[in-house]
């Protein structure tokens, strides 16, 4: 078992929620404590989250570009950890949408490191398609959102 100071382990729509609604040249006081919660190490993600967020040219992808550390290689922990979420869980990826394969590794990372998963997703509401909340829900992980992770650390303006 990892032994770590992670709290959260964050999906790219809460990074990307984050600069929506807070963004960095209005509300720089917001990324000042997240800034100080990954010095803290309890932030992190993983490296595919990183992928999506590059894709990307703005102001969010030039600050993930800085602070790369935060996301994860996938390790062996990790991969068995996916394995087992999408033995469970096989519809949590949608091949057919090309949608985001970070998922399961989102939610890997939290089953390794023991903490809670931040995203804004929604549970699915049917066994037809699963959402990261669901699968959070069925291996007793904590989902909440970002505002929720804000609120809890004390950062909310």
């Amino acid at each position: 078992m990892l032994i770590s100071t992670f709290k959260y382990s964050i999906d790219t729509c809460s990074f990307t929620h984050l600069q929506r609604v807070y963004p960095q040249d209005t509300f720089p006081s917001v990324w000042q404590k997240f800034d100080e919660l990954m010095s803290k190490g309890m932030v992190c993600s993983v490296e595919e989250v990183y992928l999506e967020i590059i894709a990307q040219t703005d102001s969010l992808s030039d600050w993930v570009s800085k602070n790369k550390d935060i996301f994860l290689p996938l390790d062996e922990e990790i991969q068995l950890n996916t394995k087992k979420i999408l033995s469970t869980h096989s519809n949590l990826l949608d091949i057919k949408k090309n949608k985001s394969g970070a998922d399961p590794f989102i939610i890997a990372v939290a089953m390794a490191y023991k903490c809670s998963v931040v995203t804004e997703e929604k549970p699915s509401g049917g066994p037809d398609r699963s959402k990261i909340p669901d699968v959070c829900k069925y291996y007793s992980i904590e989902c909440i959102t970002i505002l929720d992770m804000l609120r809890k650390e004390g950062l909310c303006l």
